[in-house]
This record gives structure tokens, sequence and C-alpha cells, in this order.
């Protein structure tokens, strides 16, 4: 059975904000719990890089310079190396 359901416009505009404010209180919390450079990221930092190979974050560019290291990957403002990338690099620089 269809009804049909009158509601004033100052009423619609607060049921509204309340749900997008709940749904934007949400995302938020989600955000905020988000960490590029925690253990569950595929990327490290420069920063990251330089300290699990025990060398300057100037060595880093000398690596990717030469091959060494493939280039990072430019999130936003922010430098990242592929894991997988850096640990390769590591295998070869030991073998």
């Amino acid at each position: 059975m269809n009804k049909i359901v009158v509601i004033e416009k100052a009423e619609l505009i607060e049921i509204i904000e309340a749900v997008v404010s709940k749904r934007n209180d949400a995302i938020l919390d989600k955000v905020q719990n988000i960490n590029p450079t925690e253990n569950t990221s595929k990327y490290y930092t420069r920063k990251e890089v330089a300290e699990l190979c025990k060398v300057h974050t100037q060595t880093i560019w000398e690596w990717c310079r030469k091959g060494i290291l493939k280039q990072p990957e430019t999130i936003g403002r922010r430098v990242l190396f592929l894991k997988e990338d850096v640990h390769n690099a590591i295998e070869n620089l030991n073998s």
C-alpha cells in the first residue's frame, strides 16, 4: 500500500543534515586511522628505506639515479617506494 508523507522543508533539511553529519563522522574516523606508512601499507617512505638499509636518505636518491632502486612513486606530495622493489634491491645488493 502506498502512502504519501508530507514533511516541511525545514524538517527535511534537518533530517538530511543529520544523516550527512553521521556519514561524515564515520568517514573521518576511517580516514584518521589510515597511515600510509603502517606495516600493512605496500609502500616505504624515503626515510624508512634509509633506516632499513642503514644509509643516509641521500644515498637512496643516488641508488635511484644509478638504477639500484626503482624510481619511487609520487602519491600526492609524498614520495613512496614499493616495498617489493625495496626488498628486491636489498636481495640484489646482498647477493
